[in-house]
Formats: structure tokens, sequence, C-alpha cells
């Protein structure tokens, strides 16, 4: 394994300070030198405040070990910038572009390429997968941004406010008391949206299973293909549910029934083709 970070505007002509921390699959020379692995940008959560670390690298090790490179973007968020939307969405499409034109240096597979994404993060990932081709990206980033699939838990969704998480919308447009409907991304789904994994547990009081569903609806209305798994009990920000990402005050956060939804979503990449393969097609 290799780590290193890199900034957004080495690469790219936007004005952020977001930065990438990759952790990438070294290829066995006994088995393939020449090998590309599929990959996941993983955006962690935090409300649009901060980036979570227990939504990080914990996790993105478990999927390298997986055979998965993980580049875990620290987007803008207003700890750290004072930028809003659209700042957010060319910074997610931006690394997905910038990962696949490095994807031979790095041993990525530029066609299993997967946005993932908790809480805040999650609605990250789904204006990835659902508005990677909006005018602006286009313009700023290029046609290459779409996801090959998506993971998203207990995802932000809706700016419905019966459903919504207003601080995250609020944070991510710099505006409060105002319309947000053209952040929910649920209504953004069409044919073209990637297939996904989605987990939330149905007693979250932060961030309501509603907006899973929402989301899961309209997959299924247009046929995108996808898999869900609600968990009965485990709140919000569960990430991986045991002792390295859990403290002491919250020790009912550990629930060992919820800690499959990992090695359930790498199932649901290997069905849809986003795997390791012997001739890197």
């Amino acid at each position: 394994m290799r780590t290193f970070v890199f900034k957004l505007t080495d690469y790219l002509d936007i004005d952020t300070d977001a930065y990438v921390e990759a952790f990438v699959n070294t290829p066995l020379t006994e088995v393939d030198a020449n090998r590309l692995y599929p990959t996941i940008l993983m955006c962690p959560g935090g409300g649009y405040s901060f980036t979570s670390n227990r939504e990080a690298e914990p996790v993105a090790l478990r999927y390298l070990g997986a055979g998965y490179n993980v580049f875990v973007l620290r987007y803008s968020t207003v700890s750290t910038s004072d930028k809003h939307y659209p700042t957010q969405l060319l910074e997610v499409c931006g690394a997905m572009h910038i990962i696949r034109a490095n994807c031979l240096e790095w041993h990525t597979k530029p066609n299993a390429l997967v946005v993932m994404g908790y809480s805040a993060g999650g609605h990250l990932a789904s204006m990835c997968a659902t508005m990677y081709n909006e005018q602006i990206v286009l313009d700023k980033i290029g046609d290459d941004c779409r996801p090959d699939g998506a993971i998203l838990c207990y995802p932000v969704i809706s700016s419905d406010p019966a459903i919504a998480h207003m601080g995250s919308m609020n944070n991510l447009s710099g505006c409060e008391g105002e319309d947000h409907t053209n952040l929910s991304t649920d209504l953004r789904v069409d044919s073209n949206t990637p297939p996904c994994y989605i987990w939330h547990c149905s007693d979250d009081q932060t961030v309501p299973v509603e907006n899973s569903l929402r989301y899961a609806t309209q997959l299924a209305r247009y046929g995108v293909p996808f898999e869900m798994k609600i968990y009965p009990y485990g709140g919000h920000g569960g990430s991986l549910h045991n002792e390295i990402v859990v403290s002491e005050d919250n020790p009912l956060a550990i629930r060992v029934e919820n800690q499959g939804w990992l090695d359930e979503s790498i199932a649901f990449l290997k069905k849809i083709g986003l795997k390791i393969t012997y001739d890197n097609k």
C-alpha cells in the first residue's frame, strides 16, 4: 500500500482548498504488476460543517484490504471554507475526473469508480451520482465525472423540511430559510443514475430514514439496480458500528448486528461488475 495527499488545484483550475487522501494498493508483482483496482471515492459526513475522521481512514482500510483503492475527499465545509454550493459539486466531480485521468499511475480501473458518502457526505456522493452532467460541471471539469456505482450510508437526500437535515442544507447553500429543492437529489435521479447500495437505521433521529427510502423509490422508478439495508437500531453516524469508531460516552453505538453492511456493499459492487479482474477490463 502507498498513501499520498493531493490538492484538487494541483490538477484543476477551480477555486478550492479541498484535498484528497489516497490509499492505493501496490500491485503484487508475482500476480500482476500492472493490475488495476476498482476504486472508491469516499466523502465523510459532518453536516457540511466538517469532515469526520470516523468515516474516513478506518473504513478506507477495510475496503483497501478487500481489493479497492480508496480516495478520501476532504471537501469544503463551513469550518474550513467560506465557499458554498456549487463548489462542493465541482470538488467531488473534479476528484472523479482526476482519479480517472491518473488511472495508470495510481493503478485504478477507470470504468470501476464508485462514489461513497455518509450523512452529508452521502448527499455529496448522491449529487455526484445525479448531477455529474450539470452544465457547470461540464464547463469547469468535463464530461467524465459520472461514477460507475454508489454507496450511500445514512445519507442526507431531501430538502423537504418534513425529513431534511436542515443544518446540512443551510451549510451547503449558505442560506437559511430558503427553498433548497434544487439540492434534493432524489428529484435528480434518472435512468442514467449509477447502481447504488444504501444503508440506514430506522431509528435515526438526525437524518430520518425517509431520505434513503425516497432515493430508493426513485431508483426503482427508473429501473436503476440498487440494494438497501435498513437496520432497526443504531441511530445516526454509526460508521463501522464497532469499537474503533465509537467513543466511551456512546457505547450503545456498537451494534454487532449492523456491522455486516460493509461486506454487503462489497458483494453488491461485485454483482454489478465493480471488482478485481485478471484482464483489467
